[in-house]
């Protein structure tokens, strides 16, 4: 799950440019950060530049960016807490292999460290690191 969105403080603007309304020019908020069919780079993309040039979600792919703090993200977090908890020995396997480990907030740590939110990995909330 967690490949294929990233929680942001703040959404950067469509790379692809702006939208022209009632004469004016307006900034598009991104929807998706990811690979380009055509335009052979990585980017931030508005809805209809994701749908029209983007190459999916997933790792190597792209990802959805959502708002901190958004009823969207309001939901992940719920559905996330209803998922059974990963196991210890899981948690210190990640440690061994290397891997970086979610915190409870969606952020992505190293074994013994916080997220820029304040907060731990599990394994540090756990005293096993």
């Amino acid at each position: 799950m967690a490949a294929t969105y990233v929680i942001m403080d703040s959404i950067p603007n469509c790379d692809f440019g702006d939208l022209v309304r009632d004469g004016r020019i307006e900034s598009v908020p991104a929807r998706y950060d990811g690979a380009t069919y055509d335009m052979g780079r990585w980017a931030y993309m508005c809805e209809n530049h994701w749908r029209e040039i983007g190459v999916g979600l997933g790792d190597g792919k792209g990802q959805k960016l959502i708002l901190r703090d958004s009823d969207e993200h309001k939901a992940i977090q719920r559905k996330r807490a209803a998922l059974p908890q990963p196991s210890v020995e899981s948690l210190l396997s990640a440690a061994v292999m290397g891997d970086i480990i979610e915190t409870a907030d969606g952020c992505m740590v190293e074994p013994d460290g916080t997220c820029e939110h304040g907060q731990n990995s599990p394994l540090v909330d756990l005293g096993l690191i």
